[in-house]
């Protein structure tokens, strides 16, 4: 798609009363008021957003496809078992990085609790 592409499609939604509240207000704030440079401030932004959103889900779906190509070419040469594995390797690691910042917070709240029961309890 072309750059005037996504200009149309932000042109459409406001067109269509679908309008991006926080992008609006991003753009008045940085047209200073002006109506009408906030219109175009707003257009640009929505357009670049749709432009961002339309090259992710590209660089998705190749990779997608890559994947499936791949897990082809190894079922076919027999090392599928091994990259299955070492996948859901990642997946386990990658779900124990997630939970880390909260086992954090609910350490620093048992500290918490300890000390001002230590304190306290007299």
């Amino acid at each position: 798609m072309k750059e005037s592409d996504f200009f149309a499609l932000a042109s459409k939604e406001v067109q269509l009363g679908k309008v991006d509240r926080a992008l609006q207000a991003r753009a008045f704030a940085e047209a200073k008021g002006e109506h009408n440079h906030a219109k175009a401030r707003y257009l640009e932004l929505r357009a670049a957003e749709l432009q961002a959103r339309y090259a992710l889900h590209r660089q998705e779906k190749r990779k997608v496809e890559d994947d499936a190509r791949l897990a082809q070419r190894l079922q076919q040469t027999g090392e599928h078992k091994y990259v299955v594995s070492r996948r859901t390797t990642e997946q386990k690691r990658l779900k124990r990085m997630r939970l880390l910042p909260f086992l954090g917070g609910a350490c620093v709240l048992v500290v918490s609790v300890l000390f001002y029961w230590i304190k306290f309890r007299h």
